[in-house]
C-alpha cells in the first residue's frame, strides 16, 4: 500500500467539495408526504375504534340491570360520546405530536438539566396544557357514559348554594389531572416527540404495533395505579386545608365540602376513578404509539416514480424538516445497496451509468456527497461527545510598561484592629442590659449580706435534727429527678423513632439524587451518537455500494472515492472505539453495538472484495496500517 500523506479529514471534507444539485428534493418529498396522510388516515381510524371499545368497555353496568355490553357498545349515544372524547381529549394530542415532530435528538445528561432545559421551552407548556385539557374532555364523556351518571354530575345543588359542585366530580377530575399532568411529564423527559428511527426493517408495522403495545401495557397499568393510589390517600389527607384555602373565593360552590358529616370517598367511586385513569392513559398511549411507528417506518417509495433514481437523488439531498425526508431516503439507499435481487444489481447499475459533466452532478456523486455530510457532521459531535465547541481563549493584550518607583517613607505599623465593630443587633443589646442588671443585683446582694448581723438561729453550731422518714421532703420527687426520669424515658423512646426518620429521610433524598442527577448511560450515547440509526444506513450504503462496484460499474466511477469511504470509515470507527473505551461501560457497548456492526460489515465488504487491489490506492500511514492489520486479521 502506498503510504502518501493526506489530511486527516480529508474524507469527511471532501465529500462537501460544492457541486450544483440539478435534482428537484420536492419529488421524493411529495411521494413521504403521500405516504404519511395515507398513513395518518389509518391512524385516526384505528384512534377511533380503541377509544370507542376502551370508553365503552370501562363504563359498563357491572352490577345493575343495565343494558348488556354487546348493546352498550353500538348504542348511538356512546359512539356519538366517544367521538366526541377522541376529537376533545385524543386528537389535541396527535396534532401536537406532529407539529412537534423532530429528526433531531436533544439529550442531557441527568434528568435535572433536561428538566431546565424543558422549564424553559414554551413548547413544552404547551404540550402540558394540552394533556390536561385533553384529560377533562375525556373525564366529561367517561361521565356521561358511566352508569349512575346523575351521582357524578358536575354541580349538586342545596337549598342555600344551588350551583354547588360535587365532590366526587372533584376528586375524579383531579385524579385524571394528576394522572396526565405525570404522564406529559414524562413524554417530554423521554423526547417522544422525536423520531425513533428502527434499526431493523424485517418486522411488519402491524406485528411492530403489536408487540410494543404488550411490551409495555404493564408498565402504563402500573404506572396508573401507582398514580391513583398515591393520589387517593393524599386527597383524603389535604382534601379539609385546601378547602378551607378556596372558602373565601369560592365559598358558594365548595362550603359544604366542609361541613358534610357523610365521606365522599367510596370504594366504588375510587373503582370508577381507576377505570377514568386507565381509559386515559390506554387511548393516549396506543394512538401515540401507532403515531411513533407510523411516522418512523421507512418504506421504498423511488419504485413508485417516474425516474426513480432522480427521485431517491432527489430524497438524499433534502433538507426540509430537519433532514426527516433524508432519513427515509437513506433507509432506502442503505436497503438498495444490500440487496442482491435482479431489480436491485439493475437499479445500481443505472446510478453507476450516470454521467454528467459539470455544472451538473451524477447521481453517484451526489449520494457520496451528502452521505459523507452526514456522517461528518456525526462524527464531529462524537469527538465532542455531543457538547458544543469549547470556547476560544481570550487574547491577551500586550503588558503595558512599567514604570520605576520611587521609594516612600515607611508610615507606623498600627496593632490595633482596623475593623471597625459590627452592630449589636437589639436580642444582644438586650442581654447585655440584663446582664448588666444581674451583676449589680449580686453586688448589692453580696454588700447587703456583709453589714446586716447573723441572728442566733442560723449562727448555732450544734448539728441539726435528723429529719423524720415521714417528712414531706421524703414524699415528694425533686425537680432533678423528675427531669432525670423524663429523659431516660425519652432516651428509650425518641432515638428509634428519629432514626427512624432519619432513615427514611436519606433513602428518600439518595433516591431522588439518584435519579436526578446521576448522569444516565443511554442519554451519554445519544449525546454523543443522536443519529446513531442514520448513520448506519449510510454506512452501509456507502460500504456496500462501493463493494458492488467491482462487478457492477461500467466505468469504475465509484473506485475513485473508495480510499476516502474507506478514511471516513476508519476514522469513525477510531472514534467510536475511544469513545467505548472512555466511558468503560458495558451498556454503552450492547447500545452502540448495531453501529460498530454496521461498520465492521461495511469494511469487511470493501477490504473482501478489493483485497488484491487496495495497493493501488493512495492512503495516510495511519488509516494504511489500521487497513493493513484489517486486512490480515481477516485473511
Amino acid at each position: 500500500m502506498s503510504n502518501a500523506v493526506r489530511p486527516a479529514t480529508s474524507a469527511f471534507a471532501s465529500g462537501m467539495s460544492s457541486a450544483r444539485v440539478s435534482k428537484d428534493s420536492n419529488l421524493y418529498e411529495g411521494l413521504c408526504k403521500y405516504l404519511l396522510r395515507k398513513r395518518t388516515l389509518n391512524l385516526l381510524y384505528i384512534s377511533i375504534g380503541v377509544t370507542h371499545v376502551i370508553l365503552a368497555m370501562l363504563t359498563i353496568d357491572l352490577w345493575g340491570q343495565g343494558i348488556p355490553s354487546i348493546l352498550h357498545l353500538l348504542r348511538p349515544t356512546t359512539i356519538f360520546l366517544t367521538i366526541t372524547a377522541f376529537v376533545l381529549g385524543v386528537l389535541p394530542v396527535l396534532v401536537f405530536r406532529k407539529v412537534s415532530l423532530t429528526p433531531r435528538l436533544d439529550p442531557k445528561p441527568t434528568m435535572a438539566a433536561q428538566i431546565r432545559s424543558l422549564v424553559t421551552q414554551l413548547q413544552a407548556w404547551r404540550i402540558l396544557a394540552v394533556y390536561l385539557g385533553s384529560s377533562i374532555a375525556l373525564t366529561i364523556a367517561f361521565l356521561y357514559l358511566a352508569p349512575q351518571s346523575g351521582r357524578f354530575s358536575v354541580f349538586k345543588s342545596t337549598t342555600l348554594y344551588p350551583w354547588h359542585l360535587n365532590e366526587r366530580f372533584v376528586f375524579m377530575v383531579s385524579s385524571n389531572l394528576s394522572v396526565a399532568a405525570l404522564y406529559a411529564i414524562g413524554s417530554l423527559l423521554n423526547q417522544r416527540n422525536v423520531v425513533r428511527w428502527p434499526v431493523t426493517r424485517e418486522t411488519p408495522i402491524s406485528e411492530v404495533i403489536t408487540n410494543g403495545i404488550f411490551e409495555q401495557i404493564k408498565s402504563k397499568l402500573l404506572f396508573t395505579l401507582g398514580v391513583t393510589g398515591v393520589f387517593t390517600p393524599l386527597y383524603m389527607i389535604f382534601r379539609r386545608a385546601i378547602f378551607r384555602f378556596f372558602v373565601f373565593i369560592a365559598k358558594p360552590f365548595i362550603y359544604n365540602f366542609l361541613r358534610s358529616r357523610v365521606w365522599p370517598i367510596t370504594l366504588s367511586l375510587i373503582f370508577r376513578t381507576v377505570c377514568l385513569n386507565v381509559a386515559t392513559v390506554m387511548v393516549w398511549f396506543i394512538a401515540e404509539l401507532i403515531f411513533d411507528v407510523y411516522t418512523s417506518t421507512p418504506v421504498s417509495l423511488s419504485l413508485y416514480a417516474t425516474n426513480p433514481t432522480e427521485c431517491l437523488v432527489a430524497g438524499i439531498t433534502s433538507k426540509s424538516e430537519d433532514g426527516y425526508y433524508q432519513g427515509f431516503a437513506l433507509a432506502e439507499l442503505a436497503e438498495l445497496a444490500k440487496s442482491s435481487g435482479n431489480a436491485a444489481v439493475n437499479r445500481r447499475k443505472t446510478i453507476f451509468s450516470d454521467l454528467k459533466t459539470p455544472p451538473s452532478a451524477s447521481a453517484w456523486s451526489l449520494i457520496c456527497r451528502e452521505t459523507l455530510i452526514v456522517l461528518g457532521k456525526d462524527y464531529q459531535t462524537l469527538l465532542k461527545r455531543g457538547t458544543s465547541a469549547p470556547a476560544a481563549p481570550p487574547t491577551s493584550a500586550a503588558p503595558a510598561a512599567k514604570t520605576p518607583m520611587t521609594p516612600r517613607t515607611p508610615s507606623a505599623v498600627k496593632r490595633t484592629s482596623i475593623y471597625a465593630a459590627p452592630p449589636g443587633t437589639p436580642a444582644d443589646k438586650l442581654l447585655d442590659n440584663i446582664s448588666g442588671y444581674l451583676a449589680l443585683a449580686d453586688d448589692a446582694m453580696d454588700q447587703t449580706t456583709k453589714k446586716l448581723p447573723m441572728p442566733s438561729l442560723f449562727s448555732s453550731t450544734t448539728a441539726p435534727s435528723k429529719p423524720s422518714s415521714q417528712s414531706s421532703s421524703a414524699l415528694i420527687p425533686s425537680a432533678g429527678s423528675v427531669a432525670t426520669q423524663l429523659y431516660d424515658g425519652a432516651n428509650r423512646v425518641l432515638p428509634t423513632q428519629v432514626m427512624l426518620m432519619v432513615d427514611l429521610g436519606e433513602k428518600v433524598y439518595k433516591a431522588a439524587g439518584s435519579a436526578l442527577f446521576k448522569t444516565r448511560t443511554k442519554n451519554v450515547v445519544e449525546m454523543a451518537l443522536p443519529n446513531m440509526v442514520v448513520d448506519m444506513w449510510a454506512i452501509d450504503a456507502l460500504c456496500h455500494f462501493a463493494a458492488n462496484s467491482f462487478t457492477e460499474d461500467p466505468y469504475g466511477l465509484v473506485q475513485r472515492d473508495i480510499p476516502r469511504i474507506l478514511e471516513a470509515m476508519l476514522a469513525f470507527q477510531q472514534a467510536l472505539e475511544a469513545f467505548k473505551k472512555e466511558v468503560n461501560d458495558e451498556a454503552v457497548d450492547n447500545l452502540v453495538a448495531p453501529l460498530v456492526t454496521s461498520l465492521g460489515q461495511g469494511l469487511h465488504a470493501i477490504i473482501v472484495t478489493f483485497r488484491d487491489r487496495l495497493s493501488a490506492f493512495r492512503f495516510p500511514p495511519a488509516v494504511a496500517k489500521r487497513l493493513q492489520d484489517i486486512v490480515e486479521n481477516s485473511s
